[in-house]
This record gives C-alpha cells, structure tokens and sequence, in this order.
C-alpha cells in the first residue's frame, strides 16, 4: 500500500493503495502530497544531500580512518531517514494547497491519514528513529492544521462551488457552513 513520485514527474499508486481510498477526495489527496514532492524536488534535494555524504565518507576511507568511515556511513543511513520524515511531513503540507487548488477537498488528505492511522499504537523513540515517514496521527493533525490556515472563508465558498459542479452537495454545504463560522456577516 504505497504511492511515490519518481523522477521525472512521475507519480505511481499501488493498487492496495486504491483499495483503501473512500472518494476521489482521498485520492486527490494522496496524490497532491506526490505532487508535493515533485514542486518541492525532494528526490533531487535528496541525492544531493546523499551524494555529498557519500564523498565525504569515501573520502575518510581513501585515507585509512576506518572509525570516521563507519561514523559517516552511518550519519548518512539516519540523516537520509530523518530527511525523508521531514520530506514528507512538507508534501502533506504542499498537498493540502494542491488539493484545494484543484477543487478538491484536502480533507481527503485527513481522511486517508485518519484510514490508515486506525489500529495504530503510539510509535516508540527507536520506531520514529527508523520511520521514513512521520507517525500517521502526527501527520493528520499537521494536515488539519494546514487546513485551518489555507481554508480562509472565500477559499471555502471556491471549494463549495467546486464540490457541487461535481454534485458533492454535502460537502459543499459542511464548507458553507464553516465559512459562515469563519466569517459570521459574510452571507448577510
């Protein structure tokens, strides 16, 4: 169950993946964040990152300081999971202005988070050392949160017109309603 962005602008989605998607929101959703990934040139950004830590330790080995090498060696396995974390904690954040972008509701996005968050315990210190992906319920309230901030009450109302020309009538109304919350004298 995975979706990646590959060079060149590509995006692959594993048909498990399809199997556990609830709307085309959800879908939308997962492959906003892949976009995010391809606006933000993470695999570029990575190699790079990775290539320099590659030469400082071939480096170290060329000249015979074997406890250097191995330090660097394994600097470069942690720091290449934590950047993935970091990488795909801004995907979900680019994703949710994707999504919304193309008139559909990041709250896939959350929804998907949410899916595959369910049944999960809370990871231990060595899983999210390990992890190439932040905790699932971290990263459904870091999605909620960007939600808050990009859904302003036009961008609601935008949204709402663009759920119902694809008769998605309830969904358009639970923004109408939020924007109305957001901002009180705006439909008077």
């Amino acid at each position: 169950m995975n979706a990646e962005s590959l060079p060149g602008g590509y995006v692959c989605v594993d048909a498990g993946l399809l199997g556990h998607m609830d709307s085309d929101d959800d879908l939308a959703g997962v492959l906003s964040h892949e976009l995010g990934h391809q606006i933000d040139h993470d695999f570029d950004r990575m190699l790079r990152r990775q290539a320099a830590i590659f030469l400082a330790s071939t480096l170290l080995t060329l000249h015979s300081r074997p406890v250097a090498t191995a330090g660097a060696r394994a600097w470069q396995g942690l720091d290449a999971l934590r950047q993935s974390r970091k990488i795909e904690a801004a995907a979900d954040h680019v994703g949710v202005e994707v999504c919304l972008r193309g008139g559909y509701d990041p709250a896939g996005i959350q929804d998907f988070l949410a899916h595959i968050s369910e049944g999960e315990s809370r990871w231990s210190y060595w899983q999210t050392l390990v992890a190439t992906h932040p905790e699932s319920a971290r990263r459904e309230q870091w999605v909620v949160d960007r939600m808050g901030q990009v859904l302003t009450p036009p961008a609601r109302v935008q949204l709402a017109e663009q759920l119902t020309r694809r008769a998605r009538y309830r969904q358009a109304l639970v923004h109408l309603a939020a924007a109305g919350k957001q901002a009180p004298g705006m439909f008077t």
